[in-house]
């Protein structure tokens, strides 16, 4: 009987202590959800602001990618701005060579030229002669 006894006391022990044990985890486990519900409290003005750092450095992006397309576009324009700059350049060189040629004419001319004078008055006689024609026109 003794070592029913002993069993028995073995098995409520055993009982006992995991009973114990369910609730000392069960306390932890309440504990611990605390502290993650206080720890998510405290963070989660950290969280809203690495959120808005995402969205910030979403719309950047968006803002480089929009500007680097105009940068493509206006070296583009720029390139064909060169050309016909050079093109103009060379215009201007012809110009420039025919407004050469046209300054060495012109200092060839006289510096000046005498204009002749001219009369202030003028006098006009009209005579009037008298004319006898006929034509044979009307049998006459």
């Amino acid at each position: 009987m003794t070592d029913r006894r002993g069993l028995v006391r073995l098995a409520a022990l055993v009982g006992t202590s995991s009973a114990l044990y369910a609730v000392a985890l069960g306390v932890v486990a309440t504990f611990q959800a605390q502290a993650d519900a206080a720890t998510n409290a405290r963070r989660e003005p950290t969280v809203r602001a690495i959120e808005d750092i995402a969205a910030g450095n979403d719309r950047l992006g968006s803002t480089l990618r929009s500007n680097a397309d105009r940068y493509g576009d206006l070296l583009d324009s720029y390139d064909r701005l060169t050309a016909d700059i050079d093109a103009l350049g060379g215009s201007v060189g012809v110009l420039g060579k025919a407004v050469a040629e046209v300054n060495g004419q012109a200092a060839a001319l006289p510096a000046g030229v005498k204009m002749p004078r001219l009369a202030r008055r003028a006098t006009v006689q009209v005579t009037r002669t008298v004319v006898h024609a006929t034509t044979g026109a009307s049998g006459g």
